[in-house]
């Protein structure tokens, strides 16, 4: 049986939102700014595809499927109501936030699609789960490491510093904040998403096809 391929005309235009989105990001932020585990997921996305590799592009749909899908229903929500249900889309109805970044970060509303597109071609990759508790980790030390504070140009890069952008957490050490993190991640996103990935795609899922 053949194995299905990613259409040439899906990887173009994927790769023209990628471009916008990361260059826009590094021109109006910061190189930091790419650390943010949604500019992390697009370009593993970005190598997936072209590789059609299952490994990266479900360690990308792991880490950006669900927070993303919660990210829309926020957003929308907003939208219909006028008020914020859970505060990540604030700043994409603040009244001094620029139209060219506003467009831009509509990538949250179609890459989770995407993303799952890819993942029904080439197969989720079973091997994702531990590879991406590994690189998600490294991550957020990362984001820690290299930031002063959440004032800094990248912000409270992925919640290192509390789980609000106005003052950072005062309930523990900054360190144990980290941990707590990174333990967050594996339990509330990235196993629950695994469980349902392994489900939807259980005919065709692979152990890697990296």
């Amino acid at each position: 049986m053949n194995r299905k391929k990613i259409p040439l005309w899906f990887k173009i235009t994927f790769s023209a939102l990628f471009a916008v989105t990361v260059i826009s990001n590094i021109i109006n932020y910061s190189f930091i700014d790419l650390l943010w585990f949604c500019d992390v997921s697009i370009i593993l996305a970005f190598f997936g595809l072209w590789f059609e590799s299952s490994l990266l592009l479900s360690m990308a749909a792991l880490s950006a499927v669900g927070p993303q899908l919660v990210w829309q229903l926020d957003y929308f929500f907003q939208m219909i109501t006028g008020k914020s249900l859970f505060g990540f889309t604030d700043y994409m109805f603040a009244p001094d936030y620029p139209v060219y970044n506003y467009i831009v970060s509509l990538f949250h509303l179609w890459m989770p699609f995407m993303l799952l597109y890819t993942l029904w071609v080439v197969r989720y990759s079973s091997k994702a789960l531990p590879v991406q508790t590994l690189t998600g980790s490294a991550i957020i030390l990362l984001s820690y490491l290299i930031t002063d504070d959440m004032f800094s140009p990248a912000g409270n890069l992925n919640k290192v510093y509390g789980p609000i952008d106005s003052a950072p957490q005062t309930w523990m050490h900054p360190w144990l904040w980290v941990a707590v993190v990174m333990v967050f991640c594996v339990l509330c996103i990235y196993l629950p998403t695994h469980f349902v990935f392994t489900r939807l795609f259980k005919k065709q899922s692979v152990v890697s096809n990296a």
